[in-house]
């Protein structure tokens, strides 16, 4: 049996609470986008255009963006029927 696929407004959402977190968190650390981009290993700007919701990006640099803000992407048994 394949899962259905979501909405594109479900991605989009999806994207914008999850990014926003990570916003979130950048600023609570007082960290750069600048200095983010170094971090992570990205070209100038990058950052920002995944802020501003310009680029996604892909699921191995999330990764390293959520390390790089000391945070941790988990996935959970959904139980909700």
């Amino acid at each position: 049996m394949h899962a259905k696929r979501k909405n594109p407004e479900t991605v989009e959402q999806f994207s914008k609470d999850l990014i926003s977190q990570l916003i979130k968190r950048r600023e609570q650390l007082n960290i750069s986008q600048e200095k983010l981009n170094e971090t992570i290993g990205v070209a100038d700007n990058l950052v920002g255009k995944w802020e501003c919701g310009m680029r996604l990006p892909s699921g191995f640099l999330l990764y390293c963006w959520s390390q790089a803000l000391n945070l941790r992407i988990e996935l959970k048994e959904n139980n909700c029927g």
